[in-house]
């Protein structure tokens, strides 16, 4: 299955995502065998309290490798997660804790056995979940490695700002550092971002544009941080350049994330190209699909004019 191209940063541990959730699956056959097992149905003749225990080991478990399996596979889901930060804290919310609780469900059932007798079907069902069991140890490790990821950190930071800021006050609009904040690739610098920065200075719109505000020695990651959440709007200068790369990438989707959370409009989408490259821009993210969007070629003094009434200025 191939990664969904925001999440190319952090490609290998969607991979292992993958591997996990194709195990759980073929483990949910294996519960499906044991269900249907000659041992199974002789479990029914002896006591409620005992039974119920090895149902439970069953349903318990089934439901955890379908749940799980379906779980890790959905991190590629655009529309269900947009944001690496939001398919992990849903995991995290989901899992944590959750070894100690299948591992009762498997010491419950071996009290079972031993209040009856030997059912083959019962120890398969115990190794099954075992194995589930590891699997999830090996996830929440791999969410471990994910939350050390620049894509991760970036999203952490704006989020935890932007709420910050929209709980000390709901002017925090007004009294952000910059306007705008200029997403972009850098091979459209010369093309067109420079010149719209310098209409920009002429109108006294304050922008973070990456020439003017990193420095030599300076983290990126801290610098883009602190653009992000102190700009009032990201315009997202979209392009063919702008799909390869990897910070452009987790910018969009850092700002997105927050107009999810805080429901404030920040994303401004600008278009380069003629109408076969929006259409592949388009294609890519299919999330600013329903957004309204500038063409570069309008000009840059009808772009400025649109900023401008979003601004109030």
């Amino acid at each position: 299955m191939e990664v969904r191209k925001d999440f190319i940063s952090v490609e290998p541990e969607v991979h292992k995502a993958f591997l996990l959730s194709d195990r759980l699956r073929e483990i949910d056959s294996d519960w499906v065998h044991d269900k249907v097992n000659e041992d199974m149905s002789s479990i029914y003749q002896y006591d409620a309290e005992y039974y119920s225990k090895i149902d439970l080991l069953y349903s318990y478990g089934r439901s955890m490798a379908r749940g799980l399996s379906y779980d890790l596979l959905s991190i590629n889901n655009a529309a269900e997660y947009g944001t690496l930060y939001s398919w992990i804290h849903t995991m995290e919310e989901k899992y944590n804790g959750d070894k100690e609780f299948y591992e009762k469900i498997i010491d419950d059932a071996l009290f079972a056995e031993s209040k009856t007798r030997h059912f083959n079907c019962v120890s398969q069902m115990i190794q099954s979940l075992k194995e589930q069991i590891k699997i999830l140890d090996s996830v929440l490790i791999l969410i471990a490695i994910l939350k050390t990821k620049d894509l991760y950190l970036l999203e952490e930071k704006v989020i935890n700002k932007t709420n910050s800021q929209v709980t000390e006050t709901t002017n925090t609009i007004e009294t952000m550092e910059y306007d705008v904040f200029i997403s972009h690739a850098s091979e459209d610098k010369e093309k067109f971002v420079d010149e719209f920065c310098k209409d920009l200075d002429k109108e006294k719109i304050p922008y973070w544009y990456d020439s003017k505000e990193i420095d030599w020695g300076d983290s990126l990651i801290r610098k883009i941080n602190q653009g992000l959440a102190t700009s009032k709007f990201a315009i997202i200068v979209l392009s063919k350049n702008f799909i390869k790369k990897k910070w452009t990438n987790a910018e969009l989707e850092a700002v997105l994330n927050i107009e999810t959370n805080t429901g404030q409009v920040r994303v401004l989408p600008l278009m380069l190209g003629d109408s076969n490259e929006i259409t592949e821009v388009l294609k890519e993210y299919p999330l600013l699909g329903s957004k309204k969007y500038l063409k570069a070629i309008e000009g840059n003094d009808s772009i400025i004019e649109n900023l401008k009434k979003l601004l109030n200025k």
